[in-house]
């Protein structure tokens, strides 16, 4: 049961500490193959997270946490990544679309991670501690939203993102 929380972390999510003004503007083609590369990174560290195997709640606890701190560095490396640069079509209002987008997965993770920190692995509450970590990881993709589903008028950038090898892993990009 202590597992649980880290299969949904490795599961749960897919898909972020500067601002998007001094954003450079860079070719779409130079913006998807970023903005791709980024979340490939955040989806390559869930998928090298491995389950919590102990059955010690306190060392579960420990490794659960670990790898949510390598989930969020991750996440702020590409929210990093994301905010230096701004596609020519849509500019810096598609840099900040995917700057909230990343900021609202930091924050979801770390507000889960906050409360797990806080439980009390010797409490006989701590396996409902775990699935309220679980939940949370698990809905946070629906609370994030989608940043690619808010490109519908940037047509430009959306070929460019349909045509980049590494967003198809990702994402299925409709129009363009």
């Amino acid at each position: 049961m202590q597992g649980a929380g880290l299969v949904v972390l490795t599961a749960g999510l897919v898909l972020g500490a500067a601002g998007v003004a001094g954003a450079k503007t860079v070719s779409d083609k130079k913006y998807a193959k970023s903005i791709c590369a980024a979340i490939t990174n955040v989806s390559d560290t869930i998928d090298q997270i491995q389950p919590a195997t102990s059955g010690d709640p306190a060392s579960a606890q420990t490794q659960i946490l670990q790898s949510t701190d390598e989930l969020l560095a991750s996440l702020n490396a590409a929210k990093a990544k994301a905010a230096k640069l701004s596609p020519s079509d849509g500019g810096k209002k598609v840099t900040k679309t995917f700057d909230r987008y990343f900021q609202s997965s930091v924050d979801g993770v770390t507000a889960a991670r906050q409360k797990l920190a806080a439980a009390d692995p010797n409490n006989v509450a701590f396996a409902a501690d775990i699935a309220q970590f679980s939940a949370a990881l698990q809905t946070l993709e629906a609370t994030t939203g989608d940043p690619f589903s808010k490109l519908s008028s940037n047509q430009d950038l959306l070929q460019a993102l349909k045509k980049e090898k590494s967003c198809a892993e990702i994402v299925t990009v409709y129009g363009g």
